[in-house]
């Protein structure tokens, strides 16, 4: 099913599953809950990040140069990187999470533009861009085998890194930059691997079920036999061994696929669909109102504060697309013209809304 400007609509279905699974993991954290099934659990943590990773890979675009594509990306993640480090005290403050005082206010927004928190993926995600851009303009115009080689390389070195060094998560939090370039060589694969793959789709209009349920069964399988341990790419640490980790975070990947390639028909204009569509608003804006309905003690049960949070997603969505469009990532603050950066201070009248 191939939209409008070649936009694939099941995409935003991925998408959907995405950040649906994230909203529903970060609910486990709050309340302090684990999934018990060891290999569901494993499964979840090695689709999760790795999914929107790959998600990302399925979207890249080289642009018309290096600066346009760092605006670009400055626009999609940094800014509202920037702009959700800040507002979120706003929640903190009212469920009592970070105390009332000019001291208080700045120690957590300190906290939030260093360490990232929750934010952590905007911060590593761009910086993977730049690092699969670097990638992509050096070899794009080599042979497969070589491209994959340089691509190995650059996985071989960051998985050396992140053995050599600090492996203590406060240490790690502390160089937070440094973890995320880690990190972003760690996940190369899921981005060169998704753009080539988007390439595929555009030209195939229809896969036969048979085909499809066998590539779902053979992932199921692969999946179960390779999940093993956590994923916390925030911290560039992953428990399972990298061909392992690989083996079951791609094969979750295509079991996704083919759940939302059979059902793109049918819920291409649902609830999951229109999730997807605004993932990064309810990516940015989950966590602030999770932590103030957990820490104000108003939820503690885990089923009804999933439910309040997917009641409440399509209003937030409503909102913050209307009100700040350019802190989330639906429209640019700065525009690259014949190479030169103009601020379009259009973007924070209301009189455009």
């Amino acid at each position: 099913m191939i939209e409008e400007k070649g936009r694939i609509g099941y995409f935003d279905l991925m998408k959907g599953v995405c950040i649906i699974l994230v909203v529903i993991g970060h609910c486990y954290d709050k309340l302090g809950v684990r999934i018990d099934n060891h290999h569901v659990w494993s499964a979840l943590e090695h689709l999760r990040m790795p999914l929107y990773f790959f998600l990302s890979g399925m979207f890249f675009k080289e642009y018309s140069c290096a600066i346009e594509f760092v605006i670009k990306k400055f626009n999609r993640l940094i800014a509202p990187f920037l702009f959700f480090a800040v507002i979120s005290v706003v929640p903190a403050l009212f469920s009592g999470e970070v105390e009332c005082s000019v001291l208080g206010i700045k120690h957590h927004i300190t906290w939030m533009v260093k360490y990232a928190g929750y934010l952590w993926f905007l911060r590593t995600l761009f910086v993977a861009n730049l690092v699969y851009y670097i990638y992509y303009k050096v070899v794009k115009r080599c042979k497969w085998g070589v491209q994959c080689a340089v691509m190995c390389v650059i996985v071989c070195i960051g998985w050396m890194l992140n053995e050599l060094l600090p492996q203590d998560n406060a240490i790690r939090s502390d160089y937070g930059i440094l973890y995320s370039v880690i990190t972003s060589m760690i996940v190369m694969p899921f981005l060169y691997v998704a753009s080539n793959f988007r390439n595929v789709l555009s030209k195939i209009e229809n896969i036969k079920k048979i085909h499809v349920l066998m590539i779902f069964a053979m992932s199921v399988v692969v999946c179960y036999l390779t999940a093993n341990g956590g994923v916390y790419l925030m911290y560039a640490k992953v428990e399972n061994s990298p061909i392992g980790f690989y083996l079951a975070s791609f094969s979750a990947i295509l079991m996704v696929w083919s759940v939302c390639y059979t059902l793109r028909n049918y819920l291409s204009r649902g609830y999951l669909n229109y999730m997807g569509r605004y993932s990064i608003i309810v990516y940015l804006t989950h966590v602030p109102l999770l932590g103030a309905l957990v820490f104000s003690g108003m939820i503690t049960k885990l089923w009804l504060l999933i439910l309040v949070l997917f009641v409440v997603m399509p209003i937030m969505i409503t909102l913050f697309k209307s009100c700040f469009p350019a802190f989330v990532a639906q429209r640019d603050i700065f525009i690259c013209e014949k190479g030169k950066i103009k601020v379009d201070f259009g973007a924070f009248s209301l009189k455009n809304r």
